[in-house]
């Protein structure tokens, strides 16, 4: 077995125990050699025969005399294994920042549930959002990521499920084109939620893709290079971009939100067997480990690393439902920036998570709203119709009968 043989090892001092080299014979080479191996990790005696091609009573020798040169070898004979024990260490080199910071970093703004169309959803978070972005608070944003429920949707063809304000297909997705659009210059991923795949299983029409499209086109119309993608099942719910892996969830469970404390702090305790269960089906479609797993539906603030994957469950855009608040769910309102780095093995070894808490900046929109909006939309289009039929303005008492 050709070991290299440090002469640090081999020392002799009046310690710790060595062997003198002046004297080295074959039972010191031997010897060496032990040491040198046991150094590194502890062995049994059939190992250090194989591996140095000696018999038994020749390696107990050589053992035994590395035992009287001082040197602290120790047996287990539960486990049959020999081990040196060292002396510890007290001094250490730093780490080199050149070793530390020489892998890629990347900064990405995540949210979820904006229910564009939904009696409480807040669409000026987003406006908010992309003012911080521009201002550069959070640094440059490289990418920006939705995990869905884009839109309130309807649950039917003609038939939303609850409090919509926009309760059509094209006038929700026409909202969202507007409030969407403001994120310009930076690449936007939307994954669908299940409040987005309504209209798809009762009329075929996917909305999150037609926003998609629209955003696009928009883009185009105005000399931009196109900026939104679509996050498909058919791509693994995963998206590449500058050599980090980012997955897309929205996971269908009510139970996610309605567990108590105790529960779900349990649940939570269990999330990185579930992720281990992704990522076991996931290899039967061939899909890699990603860098971040986000997770939609939950309206929750919550972040964790395992197994070398970061994951974050993203709070929502939308102020509790009646609903919601009868079944005791308590929500966080926000987004997150997730900043995330890698060493020179391209390991992830950086995850900084900035919560945006949006709670004081939330709408209350009632009953009482509602109307006033529809009798303003109403009045308006009476005023418009007046002027162009050339209705002049009568005199506050005219038709009155005295």
């Amino acid at each position: 077995m050709g070991l290299s043989v440090s002469s640090e090892i081999w020392r002799p001092t009046s310690k710790n125990g060595g062997i003198n080299m002046k004297t080295k014979n074959g039972s010191h080479s031997l010897a060496l050699k032990i040491l040198e191996i046991l150094s590194k990790r502890p062995a049994k005696i059939g190992e250090l025969e194989r591996a140095l091609n000696k018999s038994k009573s020749a390696v107990m020798s050589a053992i035994d005399l590395l035992k009287r040169k001082k040197h602290r070898i120790v047996h287990k004979p539960v486990s049959g294994m020999y081990f040196l024990e060292q002396a510890v260490r007290v001094k250490f080199t730093a780490i080199p920042k050149e070793v530390l910071y020489s892998g890629p970093t990347i900064r990405k703004l995540g949210m979820s549930e904006t229910h564009f169309g939904g009696r409480h959803s807040q669409p000026h978070f987003i406006v908010a959002l992309w003012a911080a972005i521009k201002s550069g608070e959070f640094g440059k944003t490289d990418l920006i990521t939705h995990y869905g429920d884009v839109f309130n949707g309807l649950k039917h063809l003609d038939y939303s499920r609850g409090g919509n304000i926009l309760n059509g297909v094209d006038t929700q997705i026409r909202l969202g084109t507007i409030v969407m659009s403001c994120f310009e210059g930076v690449p936007v991923y939307i994954r669908p939620g299940d409040h987005d795949m309504w209209q798809y299983t009762t009329a075929g029409v996917n909305m999150v893709a037609n926003l998609v499209e629209k955003l696009n086109l928009m883009r185009k119309a105005e000399g931009k290079e196109p900026n939104f993608h679509y996050v498909s099942s058919d791509d693994n719910d995963q998206v590449e971009t500058n050599g980090f892996i980012f997955e897309f969830k929205h996971i269908m469970s009510a139970q996610s939100r309605g567990l108590t404390t105790k529960a779900q702090y349990m649940f939570e305790d269990r999330m990185g067997d579930f992720v281990k269960a992704l990522r076991d089906k996931g290899k039967l479609k061939n899909t890699a480990q990603p860098h971040h797993i986000g997770f939609g539906n939950w309206h929750r603030e919550i972040s964790f690393f395992h197994g070398g994957t970061a994951m974050d469950l993203y709070p929502g855009f939308q102020e509790p439902t009646d609903w919601e608040k009868n079944m005791g769910i308590v929500h966080k309102f926000g987004a997150k920036v997730i900043t995330l780095g890698k060493d020179k093995n391209g390991n992830i070894f950086r995850y900084d998570v900035r919560y945006i808490d949006f709670t004081d900046i939330i709408e209350k929109i009632t009953g009482n709203d509602l109307d006033d909006a529809l009798l303003n939309l109403a009045l308006r289009s009476f005023n418009e119709w007046k002027k162009k039929l050339g209705v002049k303005k009568q005199p506050r008492n005219a038709g009155l009968s005295v």
